[in-house]
């Protein structure tokens, strides 16, 4: 398995699972915030920070090929 598989097939899990403890963590923000917005904010911007890490480790990972390609096409 490569690389970008595993980072696919984890992105795939985190988005099946993720409902299934969403209720808990939603209830606990409230309960810590005492505000519904707040809450539903806070898990917005959890799920940016997530989302963002995924985007930026694939940009990384797509450079790095780049770089490898053009190594191996330089050689040439």
């Amino acid at each position: 398995m490569t690389k970008r598989n595993l980072r696919e097939l984890i992105l795939a899990f985190a988005l099946f699972f993720n409902p299934f403890g969403y209720n808990e963590v939603f209830y606990g923000i409230m309960t810590l915030t005492g505000s519904y917005l707040s809450a539903a904010v806070a898990m917005y911007c959890i799920a940016a920070v997530l989302f963002s890490i995924y985007l930026g480790l694939r940009w990384r990972d797509k450079r790095t090929e780049k770089k490898i390609i053009n190594a191996d096409v330089v050689q040439r």
